[in-house]
């Protein structure tokens, strides 16, 4: 059975922004719209699964312990976590609902996903900016004029 990282084609120690590459690639590839391929659709749902477990690092985080139980026992001997089937249920429906989509929507709706994340990034980076390149300096000004 091929693990998430292999079905995304990274390894285990992957940046979130790799495993975003390798999910918008492989995405574009297997979407069923595009692809015409019998197996496109499986694939694709196959590719959304690996990408929603990956990309959530407390999703992460589990299942790299699972797969670390599992390299020293068999597959049985080590259970899901309680969340698990319910992350993999989830990842599942909304990847059927994304296969349903024309290629179009898709793109938009992964432009959304991806925007998000961006637009968190740009906030965090005006407020550093914003610290240090105006509110130390003005401080600093403060401080010279009242001594």
């Amino acid at each position: 059975m091929r693990t998430h990282y292999q079905k995304l084609g990274v390894s285990p120690t992957a940046s979130q922004q790799e495993i975003k590459r390798a999910f918008r690639s492989l995405a574009k590839k297997w979407h069923p719209d595009v692809n015409k391929s019998p197996n496109a659709g499986a694939m694709f749902r196959a590719v959304y699964e690996s990408f929603e477990i990956l990309s959530a690092p407390e999703k992460r985080e589990v299942y790299d312990a699972l797969l670390a139980a599992t390299a020293n026992a068999s597959r049985e001997q080590v259970p899901a976590p309680p969340n698990y089937a319910e992350w993999t249920e989830s990842a599942k429906k909304q990847a059927d609902e994304y296969a349903a989509m024309s290629f179009d929507r898709f793109s938009d709706k992964l432009g959304e996903i991806f925007a998000t994340a961006y637009i968190m990034t740009l906030r965090v980076s005006v407020i550093v900016f914003a610290i240090l390149y105006v509110a130390i300096p003005l401080f600093a000004l403060y401080l010279v004029l009242t001594f």
